[in-house]
């Protein structure tokens, strides 16, 4: 068990490596930062949805369907999505 949740945090630490210093982890959001499309917090978030991985059809489903027990773990990161694909900063708008 302890093999396998090591391995968990070094696939996280490898996806948010380089992308976000360590000590702004713990800082609030707020409407600025989810509103930049080029804070590393922003480009990680989008990062992580659009991997190959379970966050996209998980989440996905669980909206779709509602299904109130994944409001704990997946609500939150939800919410923080909502909120960059619909507040998004116009003025910054991102090329790519």
């Amino acid at each position: 068990m302890e093999e396998l949740i090591s391995l968990h945090d070094s696939f996280w630490r490898q996806v948010f490596c380089g992308l976000l210093p360590e000590t702004q982890y713990r800082k609030p959001l707020d409407f600025r930062i989810l509103g930049d499309p080029y804070h590393p917090l922003v480009c990680s978030i989008i990062k992580i949805y659009s991997m190959q991985c379970w966050v996209y059809s998980i989440l996905n489903r669980a909206c779709r369907q509602k299904e109130a027990d994944k409001i704990e773990s997946l609500g939150p990161y939800a919410w923080i999505l909502d909120t960059i694909i619909s507040h998004g900063d116009a003025e910054k708008r991102r090329e790519d």
